[in-house]
């Protein structure tokens, strides 16, 4: 076994050991040592599938150009520091391995969240955490064709209890809000978001309530009691904000969510023409009267009763 997998495996196992602890203080400890044991076999992967290559350069956050000898130009490590879940999908990406992308942001999410939370972590918090990175770790195992059961054992089959009560406690908050006629069907089909410790954890009080702006909401994992409203806008950037970012990269285009000019969220959505929050929509049926070019979402916002394009509008404002 490489230094690099035996690590991975030791910082996995001491993170579950200490998952078990019933010492509250050792559940900080518990999810660094389990991410840093996941992040060491992302590496382990690098070295592996490229075993000719320097390890330094595979696992380097950032590289550099040198001159060698003879008029050569080398790569190198620019410094010590070495890749972390922010990084390493692109790396990936880079060298073609395979890689479910999510995973490592929603691991890069929760060991951000936790590292600068103010409030003692809860059993519930811990669970969460251990579950999230279970199936990162499940494909980097079958990345490296290495069996978990055999590497692990007990730690193991205590990750595999972690999701499986991970699920149980989504599952059962979910069943709360079951009843709820939500405005947005983006948001009846999300799991929503806290907007304290960004769990997916959240619950509603009265399972029988229908009305979505009567949702009295709390948090399981962090305790805390939550707006709907805010609730709303936060899983509508969790669920849409990828779609923002290669929209806004790919495109130059806003959306698919924007400013509601009636309740300031930001959570109008483009394609269900409505706020999933207040509800409010337009009566433009977003085409130039003109022209009937496609007016942009973001123009009628601002003036729900428009019904000119940019250039009519001008004319119009010219002519006047």
């Amino acid at each position: 076994m490489s230094a690099l997998l035996d690590n991975a495996i030791g910082s996995i196992r001491v993170g579950v050991q200490d998952y078990r602890s019933p010492d509250d203080h050792r559940y900080l400890s518990a999810v660094r040592n389990y991410y840093a044991g996941i992040l060491l076999l992302a590496k382990e992967v690098l070295v592996r599938r490229f075993p000719n290559e320097d390890p330094d350069i595979l696992i380097a956050a950032q590289l550099k150009p040198q001159a060698g000898p003879n008029g050569t130009v080398e790569i190198v490590p620019a410094g010590r520091t070495t890749i972390d879940f922010q990084t390493i999908g692109r790396r990936f990406d880079d060298l073609g391995i395979p890689f479910d992308h999510k995973l490592l942001n929603e691991l890069n999410r929760i060991r951000n969240d936790i590292e600068h939370r103010f409030s003692p972590l809860g059993r519930t918090a811990i669970i969460e955490a251990i579950a999230k990175g279970f199936p990162a770790a499940g494909q980097l195992f079958r990345l490296l064709g290495e069996d978990p059961v055999e590497l692990l054992g007990d730690e193991w089959a205590e990750m595999l209890q972690s999701q499986a009560l991970f699920i149980a406690e989504l599952e059962a908050c979910q069943k709360t809000l079951e009843a709820i006629d939500w405005r947005s069907g983006t948001i009846a089909e999300a799991k929503l978001v806290c907007t304290e410790c960004e769990s997916n954890l959240v619950q509603q009080a009265d399972p029988e309530n229908t009305d979505q702006d009567d949702a009295d909401l709390s948090c399981r994992a962090c305790g805390a009691q939550l707006d709907v409203g805010e609730v709303i806008e936060k899983t509508v950037e969790d669920v849409l904000g990828a779609e923002a970012y290669l929209r806004a990269k790919d495109a130059g285009e806003d959306g698919p969510y924007y400013d509601c000019p009636e309740c300031d969220k930001g959570t109008f959505i483009d394609f269900e023409a409505a706020c999933a929050n207040c509800g409010f929509t337009y009566t433009s049926d977003g085409r130039c009267g003109i022209c009937h070019a496609t007016i942009p979402v973001a123009d009628i916002l601002q003036d729900p009763d428009r019904t000119l394009c940019s250039y009519h509008q001008y004319l119009m404002e010219k002519d006047d």
